[in-house]
């Protein structure tokens, strides 16, 4: 079998390229969005060794392997490739579908909660921020064009709030105390 080269030295120089697109600096916005996107997946990737239930687990890889069709997305935009859209609405929906499951039956509680009640719910919360950070970046880059993929978005904003009901259902299941900022405070 050959041995095949790791790396080529093309981004020695701080530029990459994209598929169809040519090269652009690595600082670029479209990189930032890819960048955040991949860190939240290889967090998640974290999470996933700290959980047990094996549902929770499927669930962060189907999130993972969405993560991936997501960036394909980003990573096609303005290429004769526009329509293949690779996130579908079919994600979206399943995790929709993930967030009423885990929310049945759980206490949401009125105020802020301070992140921290149980090791694996301090993780969790931690891939939500990224969750948001990527979100973030995501908006700024179609921010000047809009998306041809609309799942992108709300996609995004529903991760974080599967994470959300994902670090209640952890802190409740493995009988974390809830702390929650009092307003008065």
């Amino acid at each position: 079998m050959e041995k095949k080269k790791i790396f080529t030295g093309k981004g020695d120089y701080g530029a990459s390229g994209l598929i169809g697109k040519g090269r652009f600096l690595k600082s670029n916005r479209l990189f930032e969005a890819l960048g955040s996107i991949e860190e939240l997946s290889s967090f998640l990737g974290i999470c996933k060794q700290s959980i047990t239930e094996k549902s929770i687990c499927q669930d962060i890889v189907t999130i993972q392997k969405a993560l991936y069709r997501l960036m394909s997305d980003i990573s096609y935009l303005d290429t004769n490739n526009e329509n293949r859209l690779y996130l579908q609405t079919g994600d979206l929906e399943t995790l929709e579908r993930r967030i009423h499951d885990l929310s049945a039956g759980l206490v949401v509680p009125n105020h802020f909660i301070i992140p921290g009640d149980t090791p694996v719910s301090a993780l969790v919360d931690y891939s939500r921020t990224l969750a948001r950070k990527a979100e973030r970046r995501v908006v700024q880059l179609f921010n000047k064009k809009e998306p041809k993929n609309t799942v992108i978005l709300p996609y995004l904003n529903r991760l974080s709030s599967y994470l959300f009901v994902l670090e209640l259902y952890l802190i409740q299941q493995l009988g974390g105390k809830q702390i929650s900022i009092n307003q008065n405070e």
